[in-house]
């Protein structure tokens, strides 16, 4: 590959960008913010567990099919460390041998406010549902917009009907 074009293009990224070789199932290439996520030193070394632990046949027949495969789950860093990614692989070849272009970008905080707003939205629903009292929400046009067992049981109605009608 040429050195000149993988630096202008790779190292420019904060985000993981390597090359992988599909045939010797390893990288020949990693840029310096993929070696930093991962926390390695050298990429000789470096085992590709996150990789290896794909079926890289069956990634190859996915990609044969599609553009990139795509999944978003949680990874190791070299010290055992976990953290949340997206990884996006597409195959491409050069000379006539198969790689894949690997992009993994750390999406751990995304994840963490997801699980949050999930956490809150329990909290919530747990809240509302179980509350010894009729609550009713309406919209900006007195719609009502949600109700809970007892509101609904409070004022003779099967649950959901409520909805859509006017306060």
């Amino acid at each position: 590959f040429n050195d000149n074009l993988l630096n202008a293009f790779f190292e420019t990224s904060k985000l993981f960008m390597g090359i992988f070789d599909f045939e010797k199932n390893k990288f020949v290439f990693i840029n310096k913010a993929g070696l930093k996520l991962l926390k390695i030193n050298d990429i000789a070394n470096y085992d590709n567990h996150f990789i290896k632990d794909k079926n890289i046949t069956e990634i190859g027949v996915y990609l044969e099919k599609n553009l990139i495969f795509e999944e978003e789950r949680k990874y190791l860093k070299t010290d055992d460390e976990e953290f949340w990614g997206n990884l996006q692989l597409s195959n491409f070849e050069y000379k006539g041998k198969n790689y894949y272009y690997v992009i993994l970008a750390d999406i751990t905080s995304q994840k963490v406010v997801e699980q949050y707003v999930k956490d809150e939205e329990n909290r919530f629903e747990a809240l509302f549902s179980h509350a010894a009292i009729g609550i009713i929400m309406v919209d900006k046009s007195s719609k009502i917009v949600l109700s809970n067992r007892f509101a609904d049981v409070l004022f003779g109605y099967e649950p959901g009907e409520l909805i859509k009608q006017n306060l």
